[in-house]
């Protein structure tokens, strides 16, 4: 106790940075991001939304949020790597793992 009688003049400075420290680390927790890697077929399905594979899954999934940074070409099957916020549905692109011409094989 005597070590953080040094460090901290009270108590009360103590629980002070003890709250604060939790505050920020829920804060951050929240607002994080994580990395997910997404295949962008070649092709939009026919309500012009992206049709994509979360994590390389096995079926395809209709996407009509926004991919910030990402630059859609069609014709092109696209691996890409992706920053998505805990806080929304909001993804932007870390980087093209992987840019194919190719037909995606999905039923629209």
């Amino acid at each position: 106790m005597q070590v953080l009688e040094l460090y901290f003049k009270s108590p009360k400075q103590l629980i002070m940075t003890i709250l604060l420290n939790k505050v920020k680390s829920i804060f951050s927790e929240k607002n994080a991001t994580r990395q997910l890697v997404i295949t962008v077929a070649s092709r939009q399905a026919k309500n012009n939304a992206l049709q994509i594979k979360m994590n390389r899954a096995a079926t395809w999934e209709e996407f009509t949020g926004d991919i910030a940074g990402f630059d859609y070409v069609e014709g092109f099957e696209y691996e890409i790597m992706v920053s998505k916020h805990k806080s929304a549905n909001q993804f932007s692109l870390e980087r093209v793992l992987t840019q194919t011409r190719k037909n995606s094989d999905f039923n629209s």
